[in-house]
Parts: structure tokens; C-alpha cells; sequence
């Protein structure tokens, strides 16, 4: 057997360790402590338990003993987590191991005082409560002076040889360094994380005005045109043949308003906590059609055919009320990106463990700046159609987010001048539990 195949299982088995207690409700600075203090735990509980088989080899049975007591009280702290009571057992753990450091120290004289000068570092820099830290300290103070001046005097057992004192100095100062340098790593991670979610923050704040600028403008403008026109209905100064006229412009802008409406609630709820998904076996050719149906009157007031013949009879698995609004979504940005008199083209095709959907356009593509900016996640884009269409750039973002909770993916392809072919990959049965749902990246 290779030393890998022994060192990565004890590695996990560690990480294992570290983690107990850790929930994702926990803030960082709580999960920080508690990977400190099961890291204290751990390294402390080993350490007495190899200072248990050292002293128990020179017959040293007193302070196998203490050391058995430690041992036990450094593994105790991954229950304590998991404990209602978990300050009290916590005050009681750091009081047995100053205890027994303290009477290890006046019954062999073995150095192991100094270990309570470190303790109080180590209370430092886990515990957060200041009385905890100056009851622990006050009371590793007093016991520290009582074996250094000899105020408690022994004699029932010889004193520890030098290399003891030595071996015991040492593997203190290892682990005092150890817990400073675990500290130091998870103070970093700390500092990272924040800082990623003030840049996420700074673009979310970035695109929230930017959105409600664009609901400014683009949804004042055709409600203020529809008010005008309904005004010169009721004066009687439009005649049928005006209305007439007018209507088809009118149709399209409320038609607009209504899909950037439609969207905009639906990417509010998303930022929900809690968004209930509700996945299930879903005809995808019924809801193809239902999509085009719905989006019909858009394409025919630019003269635009939906060819739908290569799409199968396929079932998918997925939420059926997020597949219409990724099918209206795409199309919608197929027909607005789309040139008069041009078609577009829906698939199915069948593949492993996924169904892909393909809306396929004839229209102005996508460059390759916008490309960029649509593979970030944090970030969307809002373009004019062919003819002057303006969106919220929140639809492709809401597509990719309830793709993903569904347990598919999205991809594209996009030639700038020629078109662009958006790929929607939905699974074709409930997921086995642990197997990849990952089918690729847009």
C-alpha cells in the first residue's frame, strides 16, 4: 500500500474532526473559534496521549494517569459542541487541564507549569467571552506561582530526568506555535471571505441601480404613451383607422412591459431565502409549445417563424413553472435579437443523463466583451434588440440561477452578425443522490 493511500484517508479523517460543531448558520468568526478549539483539542488530546505511552514505558504510572485524565479531556471538546451546556463543559475542560498540568508540575517537577503560561495564550485566542479569559488566566496565574515558589511541596515521587523536562518543553512550544500558525490561517481565510463579499456587495449595489434606472425609463415610457392614448379614446380624438394604427405599436410596448415585469418579480423572488423548487417528470414538447404560443404575436410583429419540427417528444426533469420561464426568457431574447423575416429554430436532443434544448436565432450575436460579462454570474448586461427592444438584462441571470437549482446547465455559441444558439441542459430522471449534475459551464 502506498503512503498516499494511508496519508489522504488520515487527512480526511482530521478535516472530519476539526468540523464537528460547524453548521452553515454559524457566521465565520463562530465557525473560526469552534475549528480552533476542536484543533486545540485534537493536537492537545495526541500530545498527552503520546506523553502517556512515553511515561508509561519509563513506569511512570502517576503521571500516565494525569495524562489519560488529559487526554480524555482534550478529545471531550468535539462532544461539547453538540452540548446545551457547552460554556460550562468548556470552563471545566481548561480547568482540568490546568489542574493536571499543575499537579503533574508538583509531583515530578517535569517543567509542565509553563504549559499554564501558554494555556492563557491559547484562551486568547479562542475563547471570545472576557470573563472566561480573565477566570482562565487568573486561575493559571495563581497556580503558576504556587509550583514555580513552592508554596505546594511533594515528595512522593523522584523528579523527571532532563531529556523528560526537555521532550515536554519542546512539544509545548510546538504546539503553542502550531495554534498560533492555525490561527493566523483561519484570520486570513476570514479576511478573504470578507473581502469577496464586499466586492460581491459592490456589484450588487452597482446592479440594483442599474436596474432600477432601467425600470425608470423603460417602464415610464410605455405606460406614459398607453395613459396618452387611452386619454385620446376617452376626448374621442382618435379615430378607428388612428387606433388601428397605433395599436400594433402599442401591443408591442405593453408586451414589453408586461415580460420585464414578469421577470423582475421573478428574479425578487429569487433573492428570497427559501425559494421552494419543485422538480418533477415534465413533458418538455407540451411546454415548448405553450412557450410558443404565448411568444407568437411577438415574433409575428417582426415577421419572424418559430420552427419548432425537431423538437421530440421528451420528458425532463425539473420545475415546470422555472422551464417556462427559461423557455420564455430565451425565445423572448431569440425574436428581440432576431432580424425582420428571419426564423428560429427549437431542438430536443436526447444525450446520457440530459435532454438539451436548443434555441437557435438568426440575429446580431453576441460580441465578445458581452460574452465575457454573461459568464459572470454577479453581473448582466442590458443591449437594444434589432429594433430598438429594451430588456432589464435580468433574464439570462434568472435562466442560469433556476437552470442550476434544477440540476442542469447552459451553455451558448454566438457568432457576432450571425446569431446565437443557446443550450439548455435538463436532466431526463431524478438524480441518483451523489452523482454529477454538472454537464458543463455557459
Amino acid at each position: 500500500m502506498s503512503g498516499n493511500s494511508l496519508f489522504l484517508p488520515l487527512l480526511n479523517i482530521i478535516k472530519r474532526l476539526l468540523h464537528i460543531g460547524i453548521t452553515p448558520i454559524l457566521s465565520f468568526q463562530e465557525r473560526r473559534r469552534i475549528l480552533v478549539l476542536n484543533a486545540a483539542g485534537l493536537f492537545g488530546g495526541t500530545s498527552s496521549m503520546i506523553m502517556f505511552f512515553f511515561n508509561l514505558y519509563y513506569k511512570i504510572y502517576a503521571l500516565s494517569l494525569l495524562n489519560i485524565v488529559t487526554w480524555i479531556t482534550g478529545y471531550s471538546v468535539f462532544f461539547i459542541h453538540r452540548s446545551a451546556y457547552s460554556k460550562p463543559l468548556l470552563m471545566a475542560v481548561g480547568c482540568i487541564y490546568s489542574l493536571a498540568a499543575a499537579a503533574s508540575a508538583i509531583l515530578y517537577h517535569n517543567s509542565v507549569e509553563y504549559f499554564l503560561l501558554l494555556y492563557i495564550g491559547v484562551y486568547f485566542i479562542i475563547l471570545e467571552d472576557m470573563r472566561m479569559i480573565i477566570l482562565f488566566s487568573f486561575l493559571n496565574i495563581v497556580l503558576f506561582l504556587t509550583v514555580s515558589f513552592g508554596l505546594i511541596h511533594v515528595e512522593w515521587f523522584a523528579p523527571v530526568s532532563a531529556m523528560h523536562r526537555h521532550f515536554v518543553m519542546l512539544n509545548g512550544i510546538f504546539l503553542f506555535l502550531f495554534f498560533l500558525y492555525y490561527f493566523k490561517t483561519q484570520s486570513q481565510a476570514y479576511r478573504k471571505e470578507i473581502e469577496s463579499r464586499v466586492r460581491e456587495l459592490d456589484i450588487l449595489n452597482y446592479n440594483k441601480e442599474k436596474l432600477f434606472a432601467i425600470m425608470a425609463h423603460d417602464i415610464k415610457a410605455p405606460i406614459s404613451s398607453l395613459l396618452t392614448t387611452l386619454r385620446m379614446i376617452q376626448d374621442g380624438d382618435l379615430s378607428p383607422m388612428d387606433l388601428k394604427e397605433i395599436s400594433g405599436t402599442l401591443l408591442k410596448q405593453v408586451t414589453g412591459v408586461h415580460e420585464n415585469l414578469i421577470t423582475i418579480l421573478h428574479w425578487s423572488k429569487s433573492q428570497l431565502k427559501g425559494m421552494e423548487i419543485r422538480p418533477r417528470s415534465v413533458p418538455l414538447y407540451f411546454h415548448i409549445m405553450k412557450t410558443v404560443e404565448f411568444m407568437q404575436p411577438a415574433a409575428e410583429l417582426k415577421r419572424q417563424r418559430i420552427d419548432f419540427s425537431e423538437v421530440k417528444s421528451l420528458n425532463g426533469w425539473i420545475d415546470p413553472d422555472h422551464l417556462e420561464l427559461i423557455l420564455r426568457n430565451l425565445l423572448g431574447n431569440a425574436i428581440k435579437f432576431s432580424y425582420q423575416g428571419r426564423t428560429i429554430r427549437i431542438r430536443t436532443i436526447r444525450e446520457n443523463t440530459f435532454i438539451r434544448i436548443e434555441i437557435e436565432d438568426e440575429g446580431m450575436g453576441i460580441s465578445l466583451v458581452n460574452a465575457a460579462l454573461l459568464r459572470n454570474k454577479l453581473s448582466f448586461i442590458s443591449t437594444y434588440g434589432t429594433e430598438n427592444e429594451k430588456g432589464t438584462g435580468l433574464g439570462l441571470n434568472l435562466c442560469k440561477e433556476f437552470i442550476t437549482l434544477n440540476g442542469g446547465d447552459l451553455q451558448f455559441e454566438s457568432k457576432e452578425g450571425i446569431g446565437s444558439t443557446f443550450k439548455v441542459f435538463i436532466l431526463r430522471q431524478e438524480p441518483i443522490p451523489g452523482m454529477s449534475t454538472n454537464a458543463g459551464k455557459i
